[in-house]
């Protein structure tokens, strides 16, 4: 593992199937991302390692963990106890029940706390820092409201925003 000082370059593919070279400074790993300060956007990102085609002038070798499997599809026809799970934190407990509700019908076993078998957290607007920290830590991949919808809809997880994820 390399030092995080060091300029880490690779090429990304994001969503949409657009290929682009990036070249983040002052940036850690953490669980299936790598952040920080993307000079092609001027501004702090994070990026899934699974959106990773290629890792340049051996970036490789300054992760711990260069590859990233892409997140779970969720599937309506699992069994209930094999669905992928989620955990909602940072809502009013009105919106949480809701989301809980529409996550349960769509195909994800909703959790109350940070579990070992966690794959999504969804993160309202009052989210703590420390449990997305610990969450993306533990490998868990944070999504906000907008894109719980369209994972419940396509059974995909869809390039998102949260500190400008890409």
């Amino acid at each position: 593992m390399g030092d995080a000082q060091t300029p880490l370059a690779f090429r990304y593919k994001n969503a949409a199937g657009e290929v682009s070279e990036r070249v983040l400074t002052t940036w850690s790993e953490v669980g299936h991302y790598v952040e920080g300060f993307d000079q092609r956007a001027g501004k702090f990102c994070t990026f899934r390692k699974d959106r990773v085609v290629e890792y340049l002038d051996d970036a490789a070798s300054l992760l711990a963990t260069p590859r990233s499997s892409p997140p779970p599809k969720v599937r309506q026809a699992t069994l209930k106890d094999e669905r992928p799970q989620i955990l909602f934190t940072g809502f009013a407990a009105v919106q949480r029940a809701h989301l809980e509700g529409l996550a349960d019908a769509g195909g994800l076993r909703v959790v109350k706390t940070v579990t070992a078998a966690l794959v999504f957290l969804c993160a309202g607007p009052t989210a703590g820092p420390a449990k997305v920290a610990k969450s993306r830590a533990q490998g868990v991949y944070i999504v906000r409201e907008p894109e719980l919808h369209s994972l419940i809809e396509t059974g995909e997880l869809p390039d998102y925003a949260l500190d400008g994820v890409v």
